[in-house]
């Protein structure tokens, strides 16, 4: 992960956004698409479309993690390789083949901010359909989670205490690097 360098490279249009649930991955994306005019894809609304369902807690209520986590990789594997911005559910980083997928077309972008902000956003988990352990808390899956993030992020951006539109200023200033 380098968070200083250029990022707009033409051979990778998209911009994944990636993180813990509840990180504003969709609430930052939909008006970075505007901004970069591209479409914003949610690739958790085609899972609701694709599945069934009002929320994607209906999708995943009967699914234990590994059944979820082929769904969700079916979906995101499905998301089209074109210019957009593309807001996945937090999960989307145990899916390897969809992450390898995503590095070769997406600029990756973390956003990151702490549990401890985290916590007075998310409300229901088990509504929000997040893949976490069973007994486990949300410092366990922030744990569990970071080095993937790590591992997959090419620019962390540090989005604790930031509006939305200043976070699309930081990430569309960097593409534009």
């Amino acid at each position: 992960m380098n968070d200083s360098a250029p990022l707009r490279r033409p051979d990778r249009p998209a911009v994944l956004l990636i993180g813990m649930p509840g990180c504003g991955k969709s609430t930052v994306g939909k008006p970075l698409a505007e901004r970069l005019n591209v479409p914003f894809v949610d690739p958790d609304l085609l899972i609701i479309a694709g599945e069934g369902g009002t929320v994607l807690g209906d999708v995943s209520e009967n699914l234990d993690r590994e059944e979820f986590l082929e769904v969700e990789t079916r979906y995101n594997l499905a998301v089209p390789s074109e210019p957009s911005v593309v807001a996945p559910g937090g999960s989307v980083i145990y899916c390897t083949p969809a992450m390898e997928r995503f590095r070769t077309f997406a600029v990756t972008v973390w956003l990151d901010v702490p549990v401890e902000a985290l916590e007075p956003r998310l409300g229901c988990l088990k509504e929000r359909a997040v893949v976490i352990a069973p007994g486990a808390t949300l410092h366990d899956l922030a744990a569990e989670r970071r080095p993937l993030l790590e591992q997959w992020a090419d620019l962390r951006i540090d989005a604790a205490d930031r509006s939305p539109e200043a976070l699309v200023d930081e990430i569309a200033g960097r593409l534009a690097e």
